[in-house]
């Protein structure tokens, strides 16, 4: 057998290696949060998974009894108290990593939103499913081509 063929081999087996280092599962976590972030804590204010507008962070909460009447109730709790937004994190374990919101009360406060407004908020929308695919393979192809670049130069 010839050398090259042996450098070759070896050359394949370090990439098969270096690709297999690549956390896929984490990288797809970071772009998913930062999708979620934007949406739910963006500058342009809060939006379901649909993009309808939530109330501002501040603005009471109108509701109305079983005789509509009107009763307001306390504020959207997306920032304050307990900080709904810092209880967002990933969880990096062996073979996945997820995003989640950290915290018995946290999760409940978020139950709570959803269960008011009556709207999805703390999920992916299918365009922001989408949107994390594309960046989650991007990165990995970007990954890819610097292992390549590495061991073939």
């Amino acid at each position: 057998m010839s050398t090259k063929f042996k450098d070759l081999g070896k050359k394949l087996r370090l990439l098969s290696n270096e690709i297999g280092r690549i956390d896929v599962a984490f990288i797809a976590a970071v772009f998913a949060e930062g999708e979620f972030r934007a949406r739910v804590w963006g500058p342009g204010g809060a939006e379901d998974i649909n993009g309808n507008k939530l109330p501002t962070y501040s603005e009471p909460y109108t509701k109305y009894n079983k005789f509509g009447k009107k009763k307001t109730t306390t504020t959207w709790d997306l920032q304050a108290e307990g900080d709904l937004s810092m209880s967002l994190q990933i969880r990096d374990k062996k073979d996945k990593a997820e995003l989640a919101i950290i915290g018995e009360g946290e999760v409940l406060k978020a139950e709570g939103l959803e269960k008011r407004s009556g709207k999805t908020i703390f999920e992916l929308s299918e365009d922001e499913e989408k949107e994390v695919i594309k960046q989650t393979v991007k990165a990995v192809e970007r990954n890819i081509n610097k292992a390549i670049n590495k061991i073939f130069k």
